[in-house]
């Protein structure tokens, strides 16, 4: 590239019966890189150092301005700086030896930072550890919006990684985090079931894989693991915390519970209007509350808003509320924690849909004593007592939704009158 193609190229013949050598390359002057001056050439540096990125620590934090380049189209102070780093970096030969297959490996793991994770391979060599790789990686917008789990995700990232040097040997990952503990006892609903499952069966693979602490010293940065600054923490402690919007949160109907409620929202056109209802009703089919809401209010809007109000009136109390409609419950029970973690916004970045009604819904939540909120399936055919307890739900909801809007919203009192003990 640039100027070393005009370089007379350097041949090494190596007789049949030598051994192998190391040869290091010739320096190539840093001129014979010229500055990227379009949006292909901005994409073909980084794309061909990525060839070196094994010998680059850091590589994806070091490369990340110039991608960041490809999208607006802009050239400035940092991107010119990571352009020189990863010219310097490319001069460079540190001293990385080649994985032995016969040897088991350790991974020592850099905790997340900006979204990259880094870590560093090594082998024992005697009494020594020697450097085979320096990996690191940029996690997926959602993975990096999560709370702690994003550690859990930069570990199995990098570990699915590493298997392409390892070969399948055994792998000592050292981490400070009880990544294994976690993982078989999950706290709460901090991801999806398939994505859960899939870390477990990554790293979950003993004996191959282990996890141990870290030592004093972490060559993954090069610097004394301890740091007297930050808090202790315990991981369990921190996962209940911040991926459950209650602690007594159950996903099935509580055993004493001193009231059992149906929630639905209804959305439908009629005389080309979009007319919307929601109720609140008990198991013996009376309707605890009834709203006709606005006209074009959606049926997840809709149903948000009743499982709301329902929290609302079940203050201080032990009860089950049962929904039909998946987006609440997920709403509850899934997305919720990571939702506030984040800011109540997107993995893109963007404010979510329903935004107040998804914040109204967090507060109400925290009201009851404990809570179960419950999914079960709508328009269901049994003779049961949750069956029938929907199908009430939903004539409420429909009919609030035909009633004059300014009836049905003057039905709830000013102030919620107390439940009897």
């Amino acid at each position: 590239m640039g100027l070393a193609t005009h370089r007379t190229p350097v041949v090494v013949e190596v007789k049949a019966s030598a051994q192998p050598i190391q040869v290091r390359q010739y320096p190539m002057p840093t001129e014979a890189l010229p500055v990227p001056t379009s949006t292909q050439e901005v994409w073909e540096f980084p794309e061909t150092a990525g060839y070196c990125r094994l010998w680059i620590l850091g590589y994806a934090e070091i490369v990340k301005p110039l991608y960041e380049a490809t999208k607006d189209k802009a050239w400035g102070v940092k991107q010119q700086k990571a352009f020189d780093e990863l010219k310097t970096a490319l001069l460079k030969t540190p001293a990385l030896s080649l994985p032995d297959p016969l040897k088991p490996f350790t991974l020592f793991i850099v905790h997340e930072r900006r979204g990259i994770a880094k870590e560093v391979l090594m082998q024992c060599l005697g009494p020594w550890k020697r450097l085979v790789a320096y990996l690191s990686k940029r996690l997926d917008p959602v993975a990096s919006g999560w709370p702690l789990p994003k550690d859990f995700a930069a570990v199995a990232l990098m570990v699915k990684d590493a298997d392409k040097l390892t070969f399948g040997q055994h792998l000592k990952v050292v981490t400070p985090h009880a990544i294994e503990g976690v993982l078989k006892h999950p706290a709460g609903r901090w991801m999806t079931n398939a994505c859960l499952t899939h870390y477990q069966g990554l790293l979950l693979d003993a004996p191959r894989i282990i996890f141990t602490e870290p030592t004093a010293l972490n060559p993954a940065t090069l610097l004394p693991t301890p740091d007297l600054e930050a808090l202790l923490h315990d991981c369990q402690e921190i996962m209940t915390e911040i991926t459950q919007v209650h602690p007594d949160l159950q996903d099935t109907a509580l055993p004493n519970s001193e009231l059992v409620w149906f929630t639905d929202g209804s959305s439908f056109i009629m005389d080309g209007v979009r007319r919307a209802g929601a109720a609140v009703v008990d198991q013996d089919g009376n309707v605890v509350w009834s709203a006709s809401l606005p006209p074009g209010t959606s049926a997840q809007k809709a149903e948000l808003i009743a499982l709301a109000e329902a929290l609302e009136w079940a203050e201080g109390k032990w009860g089950s509320v049962y929904t039909d409609s998946r987006y609440a419950f997920g709403t509850v029970h899934v997305h919720g924690a990571i939702y506030r973690e984040r800011g109540f916004v997107t993995a893109e970045g963007k404010e979510l849909r329903n935004l107040p009604e998804v914040q109204r819904r967090l507060a109400a939540v925290q009201k009851p004593r404990a809570v179960a909120v419950v999914h079960l399936p709508g328009h269901q055919s049994a003779r049961t007592s949750e069956a029938e307890g929907n199908r009430r739900a939903d004539e409420a909801a429909e009919k609030a939704a035909i009633a004059s809007p300014t009836l049905a919203l003057a039905l709830p009192a000013t102030e919620r009158p107390r439940l009897p003990p």
